[in-house]
């Protein structure tokens, strides 16, 4: 930690709130311990409580992670674009204009009336398709992890740390509260 940092963090006491603040706007509360870069290619549904509850029942089931095999039972049962609020588009975390171009026109699937996005099916009926996924995602690049660990660790005094810790807490809620 800089020396002006350690400084700054000194003056943080128990019931100090301003000195807390002050120091959380000049330093921040948490610092990055670690971070993932790669490529994430994902796709977002919007269920209801309900549909989350019997789906998470489903899963809760499972005594390993899902795969193929219960892909297919799990997108007729509970994801499917007619079961669903909404059914999102597949994406790309990078960005990429040449790799979101392919996920929009490779990864759909046929239905009825029209074509609809859905990553997992659209690999498993086209195994083909994953090797140009992988392809297209070798050089591209973003963050898709990110670890945070709060910088209350460095306040050596238990008291103190908890009223840092309260005082963070409660500057957080009230922030979330306005934002909404």
């Amino acid at each position: 930690m800089k020396a002006e940092a350690g400084e700054s963090l000194r003056q943080v006491a128990s019931g100090n709130t301003e000195a807390v603040l002050d120091f959380v706007q000049r330093y921040g509360s948490h610092y990055i311990r670690d971070i993932t870069v790669g490529e994430a290619i994902y796709q977002a549904f919007a269920i209801s409580h309900d549909q989350f509850q019997n789906l998470q029942g489903f899963l809760g089931t499972k005594s390993s992670p899902i795969g193929l095999d219960d892909w297919k039972r799990v997108f007729e049962n509970y994801l499917a674009p007619w079961l669903v609020r909404e059914t999102g588009e597949v994406k790309a975390a990078s960005g990429d204009n040449q790799l979101q171009k392919f996920l929009d026109e490779e990864l759909r699937i046929q239905g009825q009336v029209d074509t609809y996005p859905n990553l997992v099916e659209s690999l498993a009926r086209k195994p083909s398709l994953a090797s140009k996924l992988e392809s297209l995602t070798s050089s591209t690049m973003s963050v898709i992890g990110l670890n945070l660990a709060s910088l209350r660790t460095f306040v050596v005094d238990p008291q103190t740390r908890l009223f840092f810790d309260e005082t963070i807490n409660t500057h957080s809620s009230l922030f979330e509260v306005n934002v909404k």
